[in-house]
């Protein structure tokens, strides 16, 4: 794709997720659709498990081969594709996003870790808000507490990132 917002690998599937919404449907002509393919969906970390599903996946995304994708069968392929990630799959995720929190730490998830990630995406959120989140995490254990990797996993789970 000419869209090089969709060519480099994502930090992480929200910046993937927000690359993929804001090109335009349809998507540009693919230029070499099974790499372009290929790099989006191990950017999201569901790459076509064999060659024959790549196969399928382009054939449903493209079924003229006409070098176009549409912005909804991409976006349902990837729905299933997440739906279906076994459970150790989205364990080492949940991880990983949390280490994003915490640096590479151990954790827990502090006031201060996520004043650096709002400080990072130059967001202005308040303290009071920030400390709303580290008690919602932690289930009202108080912010000195922080949020554990199992607490975030359920914050995750409920707010529909994580199954």
């Amino acid at each position: 794709m000419k869209n090089t917002r969709t060519r480099r690998k994502a930090s992480s599937l929200e910046e993937t997720f927000v690359a993929a919404w804001c090109t335009p449907s349809p998507l540009p002509q693919l230029s070499h659709p099974i790499t372009e393919l290929t790099t989006l969906s191990s950017a999201l970390g569901i790459p076509p498990s064999n060659p024959d599903e790549l196969a399928e996946i382009l054939d449903a995304l493209d079924p003229e081969h006409s070098g176009h994708a549409t912005y909804e069968p991409f976006l349902s392929i990837c729905a299933l594709k997440l739906n279906a990630r076994s459970d150790d799959a989205i364990s080492e995720e949940v991880e990983k996003a949390y280490e994003l929190f915490t640096k590479g730490g151990s954790g827990p998830i502090t006031l201060g870790h996520l004043r650096r990630i709002a400080r990072e995406l130059k967001e202005d959120v308040s303290d009071e808000l920030l400390r709303d989140m580290v008690n919602e995490g932690n289930g009202g254990a108080g912010v000195h507490k922080g949020v554990g990797l199992e607490e975030f996993r359920g914050v995750m789970v409920r707010a529909g990132v994580f199954n």
